[in-house]
């Protein structure tokens, strides 16, 4: 009898530690899945190519972010949540002739390349472009703050390239590709409204109030050729943001000429140098000049790095091609 409860008793131990061994398999089992479907369900990590080429890996969704360009705060301010932003690039976000934010941009503190007020911030991602200073950003990585950042883009396809980026680092695939797919959709009517034109091969240039012109190896001249149009500039050989004279607009005789302002530049100066541009006795015999075809490109979209650059690509249509827009 004795014996038969000492073995009954044994067999409900063991019965009861194989259980217990069991069930915390089990609780170790659903922590590990819930884990890793949490970390599946928010796209985390990611990595994406930074503006040097290196990779950057994001462990997880950032939840305070900081902006150092105005791009960057243009995208940043579509893609994600106020509630997430803690600080903008700097006065420029507020001024409506440059931004495509002021009304929204003025409610946050604004970095101005001041590593004090953006470390006081407490960034866990911070975003910009590839000419932030070398010193800023070892500052960045001394405190283990990721940044990102993009090179300037020279081609349509490459500022979208930027936007689906940002929208991964910032968690916001879905919200990137609805920008994108929308760019491509007002691109792709811009693009079918200028094959109906009667006017071919026009010739354009950009200039500006330093005496520059944009030729190959910028947005612009992507823009020009997307729409079937010729930059001039470019197709003499110039490349990037180039310096041009007098005499050389002269011998290339556009017949469309777009003044564009810079995001530094004080609009009531720009707007004398269009107002000269026009009357000037040397110019008068330029195409563009002599047909009143000179038109001012607003800088919140000719030269915006954000998805604001698609209503710089409608300008240009309707600026090239007045018969169809």
């Amino acid at each position: 009898m004795k014996k038969s409860l000492k073995t009954n008793l044994l067999s409900l131990t063991l019965s009861l530690l194989l259980a217990a061994s069991l069930l915390g398999g089990c609780t170790q089992s659903s922590t590990d899945n819930a884990s890793k479907t949490n970390s599946s369900s928010t796209g985390f990590p990611v990595t994406v190519t930074n503006y040097d080429g290196t990779e950057l890996t994001i462990s997880q969704k950032p939840e305070r972010i900081a902006s150092l360009t105005l791009g960057m705060d243009e995208m940043l301010l579509e893609m994600a949540d106020e509630s997430r932003i803690v600080g903008l690039s700097g006065k420029n976000a507020d001024n409506e002739a440059v931004s495509n934010v002021a009304d929204k941009a003025s409610k946050f503190p604004k970095i101005e390349n001041n590593i004090e007020t953006l470390l006081a911030a407490k960034p866990d991602l911070v975003i910009g472009s590839s000419w932030i200073k070398d010193e800023f950003l070892q500052q960045l990585k001394d405190n283990n703050i990721p940044y990102y950042g993009y090179k300037t883009p020279v081609t349509v396809e490459e500022q979208e390239a930027i936007i689906l980026d940002l929208s991964k680092v910032l968690g916001e695939s879905d919200k990137g590709q609805s920008i994108v797919d929308d760019m491509n959709k007002r691109m792709d009517e811009v693009i079918r409204k200028s094959e109906t034109s009667k006017d071919k091969d026009v010739k354009v240039m950009a200039y500006n109030m330093h005496g520059s012109t944009n030729a190959n190896n910028t947005i612009f001249n992507d823009i020009v050729q997307k729409i079937g149009a010729v930059n001039v500039s470019a197709n003499a050989g110039l490349d990037g943001v180039a310096k041009i004279s007098k005499e050389k607009i002269i011998e290339l005789n556009p017949q469309v000429l777009i003044l564009m302002a810079w995001e530094q530049d004080d609009l009531q100066e720009f707007q004398a140098f269009a107002d000269s541009l026009k009357t000037d006795e040397s110019l008068k015999n330029v195409d563009a000049i002599k047909n009143g075809r000179v038109y001012t490109a607003s800088n919140r979209y000719m030269t915006s790095v954000s998805h604001h650059i698609i209503e710089g690509i409608e300008f240009m249509g309707a600026s090239v091609y007045p018969d169809v827009f």
